[in-house]
């Protein structure tokens, strides 16, 4: 685990609640000019964590990825202990046992029989011939390593698509915050300067009570902004599984909301995502699996050889007989050799294992079709992606367009409100009509960027630098 500093989030979100849940009348931009002067300070207590920080946490800290590594190893054994089943077994074993009672001889005699006798020795048994059958189930064990990697590389990719999406929508949000502040500083900038106007009797109640409420309005926006990234910042560090996330602060180094990248043809961008998306290499897999799970049900119709060498001895002690060798006189002399040649020959399993090779062909179709739907989603997927960049990167030139014109608006607005050629009324809307453009190109930006990075992702397995 990493080890962690001390510290406090500062978010322009806690700033903005912190100035909400006052309610005391002192000027909110001083209040502002402070908190942002507290979070310079603070800034030096935290970290900055940008988006390949955040994956690189999400990916080591995610337990479905640390139980996927456990069943890595798992697997590993099993690979291990199908290599070792074409090895020779070897085992000792000893028996000692005494029996009493009458008994009938070769030649029909009953008489008494009582006696101890032991047996003691090394056996070993080895697979001589069985159709490579062992042989296949240790490389059947190989791809089932093979196929748990590549379920923890789906799973790599699935989270580190989910942590880009949430990084990115934090960042909108803690945009949108920013934007929702300068709104507030300016409406209260307008009711203090009613407050005077009013006071020196140039400007009706009226217009102060219409700033007044305007700020109001304001503050309740900011309000809802900041909900908003509260809530994005959470879904981030459930995503990250971060206890103790006081000491983070989530900021990028460098966003560059140009395009920076050549984006090809829609057919090449799937063509090099079927080449980098592990799931379209499952059912590679899965016929490799398929075709050495043949050769084993096949094996069911072959001969199977063993061979088995056995040395051991034993002692015999008849209680009725007067004169008996020790025992470790017999067991030096009473040594002995075996060598077995087993060969089992299949005749009749009722239809056991050809009915298993037709489950197979079966299975191999069924996967067939899956590979298809797998290669349809990807299709569907980056069609989408592309579609949304596409559609993205023009909301961001129109906005970017209606900005500016909202923005020249805005301040014609001013300046003839100075001059007292409109009202407050028509300044709140030229402001809120800026307001309203500044925040969609925020929204048109940041999904553009989004959409960008997961082109990117899809095509690379890796992000351009921001």
């Amino acid at each position: 685990m990493e080890q962690t500093k001390p510290g406090v989030v500062v978010s322009v979100a806690n700033k903005m609640a912190s100035i909400k849940s006052s309610k005391k009348t002192v000027n909110v931009l001083y209040v502002i000019l402070f908190l942002l002067c507290t979070a310079q300070q603070n800034a030096f207590s935290q970290e900055r964590w940008n988006l390949q920080r955040c994956i690189d946490s999400a990916l080591l800290r995610n337990l479905d990825l640390a139980k996927q590594e456990r069943e890595i190893e798992l697997k590993k054994y099993e690979l291990q202990i199908a290599k070792r089943e074409r090895l020779p077994m070897v085992q000792g074993y000893g028996n000692l046992y005494a029996n009493f009672g009458r008994a009938q001889d070769v030649f029909g005699n009953i008489q008494r029989n009582d006696n101890l006798n032991s047996n003691m020795g090394i056996t070993a048994e080895i697979m001589l011939y069985n159709f490579d059958r062992l042989r296949n189930q240790a490389r059947q064990a190989a791809v089932g390593v093979d196929r748990e990697v590549l379920e923890k590389e789906i799973l790599d990719r699935e989270l580190t698509m989910r942590v880009v999406e949430a990084y990115f929508y934090l960042l909108m949000q803690i945009a949108l915050v920013d934007s929702r502040d300068s709104a507030v500083m300016f409406s209260q900038h307008l009711y203090e300067r009613a407050e005077k106007t009013t006071q020196i009797g140039t400007t009706s109640a009226s217009e102060l009570h219409e700033a007044k409420a305007n700020l109001a309005r304001e503050k309740q926006q900011l309000q809802r902004v900041i909900m908003d990234c509260e809530l994005a910042q959470l879904q981030l560090i459930q995503l990250l599984q971060i206890e103790d996330h006081n000491h983070i602060l989530f900021l990028p180094d460098e966003l560059d909301f140009g395009v920076g990248w050549e984006i090809s043809s829609l057919e090449d961008l799937v063509l090099q995502s079927y080449q980098k998306q592990p799931s379209a290499r499952r059912y590679v897999i899965w016929q490799q699996d398929l075709k050495l799970q043949e050769q084993v049900i096949k094996a069911g119709l072959y001969p199977t050889v063993t061979g088995a060498a056995t040395l051991g001895t034993l002692y015999f002690n008849a209680f009725r007989q007067l004169m008996t060798d020790p025992f470790f006189f017999q067991t030096r002399n009473n040594f002995a050799q075996q060598l077995v040649l087993n060969l089992s020959i299949p005749i009749f399993d009722r239809g056991r294992t050809r009915s298993q090779l037709r489950q197979l062909h079966v299975r191999e179709s069924q996967l067939r079709i899956e590979n298809d739907i797998e290669r349809l989603l990807i299709r569907q997927q980056i069609e989408k992606i592309y579609l949304d960049y596409k559609t993205n990167y023009q909301n961001k030139t129109y906005a970017e367009e209606a900005r500016n014109d909202t923005q020249k608006a805005l301040e014609f607005a001013r300046t003839s409100f100075t001059a007292g050629q409109i009202s407050i009324y028509e300044l709140n809307t030229s402001r809120q009509n800026f307001i309203e453009a500044e925040s969609e190109l925020l929204k048109a930006r940041y999904s553009m960027l989004f959409s960008l990075k997961m082109l990117q992702y899809q095509v690379n397995d890796t992000y351009m630098p921001f």
